[in-house]
């Protein structure tokens, strides 16, 4: 049965939208339908109930409202403008928005929040009917800056154990470990959530967050991750710094790679070098160079890892062992793939990464993954306040902290 939004009835009036800078009825029965017309108003009140302008994305869409029975729609607290029901209907209620759409928002937002899958970057929400706006493409001349900045910065990464806790088998001596990742709204590749988390060792429990809505403005490159997320990653461990200095992580893990990477410097070792913290590179896929790729050689070497704690090694052409595979957790036969970020040995990386885990991700990275899809979830039942990276962006916090 065809989803109907309905509203109380009201003085009967032309079935338009207001113009711009024009009054519009603060309730008017409209019911969904299959013209092009009907969904581009549906949509337009959809937006604006997450309050979005309801011109805030001009391209038509047959963006569809979710059965009442399965709705994912985010629940708003206390009274908002967005409720459910139990029946099959759904009443929202209407009051139009300025025509410009709000400058603190750069897109539109989607309705659903999935699971985490695929590389370190891929993550937020799903991609629904709506669709924001993506970054340029860089030139090549930003491309070769960023090499020369990749190859500067790889000659400071240490791969050895540099503190006392790494040379213990049981870690003594180590109480922090931080997880950091950014989570997208899909659909809006210039939008997210920087999140920083700091959990107990060898509790696990969170000590610290700290999650920002932030604007992306370097364009997703493969191999050059680093220069899209890292910024804002460093202003988070700034703050904790600043904030709460017995809080600093003694190690960071990362939701990418490290040594294992193109050009051998990844975004876990671009972040360690920048904050100079030991860093652990941790993602989910293979990342194909130096001849690794992912055949049936290499799912038969999975295949192998019959316990958690089983691990084999990533070596390359080259001879060089890259990273290092781990099955972290029995129910998961998909494993992790750990590389050397900063200050740390990859023997200790694995290690650690294993007594991290309470499931397939480790616990620093899975709480600052949960942690900030909940703050864009939050976010969407109020209008979204995206910061932007460098010192306006600072002055910008201050007077949003006052």
């Amino acid at each position: 049965m065809q989803n109907r939004l309905l509203l109380p009835a009201a003085p009967p009036r032309p079935a338009v939208l207001p113009a711009p800078g024009e009054a519009a009825p603060l309730q008017r029965p409209w019911r969904t339908g299959t013209t092009p017309e009907k969904q581009s108003r549906r949509r337009k009140l959809l937006l604006h109930c997450l309050n979005l302008s309801p011109w805030a994305a001009a391209e038509p869409s047959a963006a569809l409202l979710p059965s009442p029975r399965r709705c994912s729609l985010p629940r708003c607290s206390g009274a908002g403008p967005l409720s459910r029901t139990t029946g099959s209907r759904l009443l929202i209620k209407l009051v139009f928005a300025p025509a410009a759409p709000p400058a603190s928002f750069a897109g539109t937002a989607a309705l659903r929040p999935r699971s985490r899958g695929g590389d370190g970057g891929d993550t937020g929400f799903r991609r629904g009917a709506m669709s924001g706006r993506a970054a340029e493409p860089p030139p090549d001349a930003t491309l070769r800056r960023w090499e020369r900045e990749q190859a500067q910065l790889k000659a400071s990464v240490v791969e050895e154990d540099t503190e006392e806790w790494q040379e213990d088998a049981s870690f003594t001596g180590l109480e922090r470990v931080g997880g950091v990742d950014l989570s997208y709204i899909k659909g809006d590749d210039t939008s997210a959530c920087a999140s920083l988390v700091v959990l107990s060792y060898p509790a696990l429990e969170v000590l610290y967050e700290d999650c920002r809505m932030v604007a992306v403005s370097a364009p997703y490159v493969a191999g050059f991750l680093a220069f899209r997320e890292v910024p804002f990653l460093v202003e988070a461990v700034q703050r904790l710094q600043q904030e709460e200095p017995k809080l600093k992580p003694q190690v960071l893990l990362v939701d990418g790679n490290g040594l294992l990477h193109p050009r051998g410097f990844g975004v876990a070792c671009h972040l360690g070098v920048l904050t100079d913290l030991p860093c652990i590179g941790v993602a989910k896929n293979l990342l194909q160079v130096d001849g690794l790729v992912r055949d049936e050689l290499h799912r038969e070497q999975i295949r192998s890892l019959q316990r958690e704690g089983d691990t084999f090694p990533l070596t390359g052409t080259s001879g060089r062992v890259l990273g290092m595979v781990l099955r972290s957790y029995n129910s998961s036969s998909k494993p992790l793939y750990i590389s050397v970020g900063h200050r740390v040995r990859l023997e200790t990386a694995v290690r650690l990464v294993k007594s991290c885990c309470r499931y397939r991700i480790p616990e620093p990275i899975r709480q600052a993954d949960i942690r900030s899809r909940e703050y864009i979830r939050k976010q969407l039942c109020s209008p979204l306040e995206v910061i932007s990276s460098g010192p306006e962006s600072r002055k910008k916090e201050a007077e949003l902290d006052d």
